[in-house]
């Protein structure tokens, strides 16, 4: 994921000349490295000039093969521009992966301390009874 402060068409830049070496280094890069730029959907531009008289697609999710295989059906969507000249964007079917993973861990997490709340019942009953010694 990155800003890389160049587009790889002409259609990813409106409003000024148009760089087709540098789309041409861009792309050959992109190949030569292996990657795979991510399908992003929501607006076709991810930088804009405060006067809105240019604009182009800066922002882009690249990958390589391993991770579009584990995510076969992986997207990004370009959100609404607030802060910044730039949008923000999304990564739709990671997000669910890491939601789903994050609520696993908590479960898991929420069972330990359940059975370390079990173990210090157990410790409290024998301080209670008089069956511990010095060592606990």
């Amino acid at each position: 994921m990155g800003d890389f402060n160049e587009v790889r068409r002409m259609e990813e830049w409106w409003g000024s000349v148009f760089n087709a070496r540098g789309a041409d280094v861009f792309n050959y890069f992109i190949s030569g490295s292996g990657l795979t730029e991510c399908q992003l959907e929501g607006y076709s531009f991810t930088w804009a000039h405060p006067s809105a008289k240019k604009m182009s697609k800066l922002d882009r999710f690249l990958m390589t093969n391993g991770l579009l295989a584990s995510f076969p059906h992986i997207s990004a969507i370009s959100l609404d521009r607030h802060l910044s000249d730039h949008r923000l964007i999304l990564l739709r079917e990671v997000i669910k992966e890491i939601r789903a993973w994050i609520a696993i861990y908590n479960r898991n997490q929420n069972g330990h301390i359940e059975e370390i709340k079990s173990k210090l019942k157990n410790i409290d009953q024998m301080v209670d009874q008089g069956m511990v010694t010095d060592d606990i």
